[in-house]
């Protein structure tokens, strides 16, 4: 029996450059923990630090430069929710799943509207969990 599950979304209308540094902070946490951040990040509460794509981007509380992606968030929070519904059907324990790992991409773009006036930003997300072993308490 394989004790990791894995659930992707595609074509999300979002930055990629968000998705990457969501992806990069979240990688190897607890899911618990995890979906905790994004609702925090969602309500303005707890900033995603961005160490990569940071030119003109002002410092936050705590770490150096970083941001809210609240609509990139909402779409993390929705994948981590549907990996665990398919760990629950698996068999799998929900408060011991922990990201092994998470992968964002850029997606083709598309023209917007009617005319071509610009080009949409799109995104895909695939996300793996694993289920840790029991904790030694």
């Amino acid at each position: 029996m394989s004790h990791s599950v894995t659930a992707q979304i595609r074509n999300i209308p979002v930055s990629a450059k968000q998705c990457i540094e969501i992806a990069k902070y979240l990688n190897k946490m607890n899911t618990v923990k995890a979906k905790k951040v994004l609702e925090e990040t969602m309500k303005l509460k707890h900033a995603i630090p961005f160490k990569t794509f940071n030119c003109d981007m002002g410092h936050r509380p705590g770490i150096a430069s970083g941001r809210y992606p609240q609509k990139a968030a909402g779409f993390f929070l929705n994948l981590i929710k549907s990996a665990e519904s398919n760990a629950e059907d698996n068999g799998l324990n929900v408060e011991q799943l922990q990201i092994t790992s998470i992968l964002a991409n850029r997606a083709p773009r598309r023209p917007s509207g009617g005319r071509v006036r610009g080009m949409a930003k799109r995104a895909h997300i695939q996300i793996e969990l694993t289920e840790r072993a029991g904790d030694k308490q």
